[in-house]
């Protein structure tokens, strides 16, 4: 069974997923396997707990997570690893553009090599790029990309002849892994709240579409084309009709002030200030002058929430 399940704000995922968890918690004859973005795993972890009291038999994993705990890669590069093999590359590459000595280069160029890794962009691809626009590109740019091509190839290599995997090489093993797990086709799968899929993670989802008992992907979807991408939503139906898998559409709501709907309208959107005003006394607009005022006024907000044991600093963001 694959189902869709869609809900216009983010904090609604929670409700949404606890809902489908009902009568799924806590029975010896299935498996829940929760997959998150790393920084809600927490958040998605503590709501099942408060709306359960906690679960023997459901797991929450970021695909990254996951794939670091089932692994059995032992050399395996964490971020901070391979952001100091780039330092280490960026001493012995010649580059006609970038400054191998700027202090942020080595983690910002680690960036963008993972970014291509997980689109499985490869160097020869970059290569290939190059050479097909040719004299479109200005001299800046393409010593620019030369270099990301002459450290990327680098660094391939170097992780290659020391038997290293980075996370995103690991990420290429998701689906494989996904495929050998015993207990998959006796698992309800729920992707949650996800922002975006990657190449990687699509293929994972490709396989999870296959043998799971069940997927049921709970994701925004809104209607303000200013603040709603909706780009995990449109993945997610194209993945199932790719698949040839049918897939069932539910809305989740829960019930909004008009103040609420108003912002969810209206976020972002330039033309907003020519529709309908709400008068409330349930939200303040304050403006300040200067930078430096707008600072004190929030550092007094957040200092009297302190005070009134409304909070404390860490809840705070």
């Amino acid at each position: 069974m694959i189902k869709l399940v869609l809900t216009n704000t983010y904090y609604s995922v929670f409700s949404a997923l606890n809902k489908c968890l009902e009568h799924k918690v806590n029975f010896a004859d299935g498996k829940n396997l929760i997959f998150c973005d790393e920084k809600i795993s927490l958040m998605v972890e503590r709501s099942i707990c408060s709306k359960f009291n906690g679960s023997f038999n459901t797991d929450v994993y970021s695909f990254g997570n996951y794939m670091r705990a089932k692994s059995t890669v032992k050399k395996a590069l964490t971020k901070e690893g391979s952001s100091m093999v780039v330092k280490r590359v960026l001493q012995s590459t010649p580059l006609q553009s970038l400054k191998a000595n700027k202090q942020n280069l080595a983690p910002t160029l680690f960036e963008l090599i993972s970014q291509l890794k997980s689109a499985n962009v490869t160097p020869q691809n970059l290569i290939d790029a190059v050479n097909e626009q040719g004299d479109k590109l200005s001299v800046l740019l393409k010593n620019k990309l030369n270099d990301v091509i002459a450290v990327y190839s680098a660094y391939q290599e170097y992780i290659a002849q020391n038997d290293y995997q980075d996370q995103s090489s690991l990420l290429d093993n998701l689906s494989n892994l996904i495929e050998q797990e015993p207990s998959i086709e006796n698992t309800d799968v729920y992707l949650v709240g996800m922002a975006s899929f990657t190449a990687q993670t699509k293929n994972a989802i490709k396989t999870l579409l296959k043998k799971a008992k069940s997927v049921t992907a709970i994701l925004v979807e809104g209607q303000n084309e200013y603040a709603y991408v909706n780009e995990t939503c449109f993945a997610f139906r194209s993945l199932c009709k790719e698949q040839g898998v049918d897939f069932s559409v539910e809305y989740f709501s829960e019930q909004l002030s008009a103040e609420q709907q108003k912002l969810l309208g209206g976020l972002f959107n330039p033309l907003d200030f020519s529709d309908t005003v709400i008068k409330t006394d349930k939200i303040k607009v304050l403006s300040a002058k200067t930078v430096g005022q707008e600072a004190e006024r929030v550092a007094l907000a957040i200092k009297e929430l302190i005070n009134n044991n409304q909070a404390r600093y860490k809840d705070v963001t």
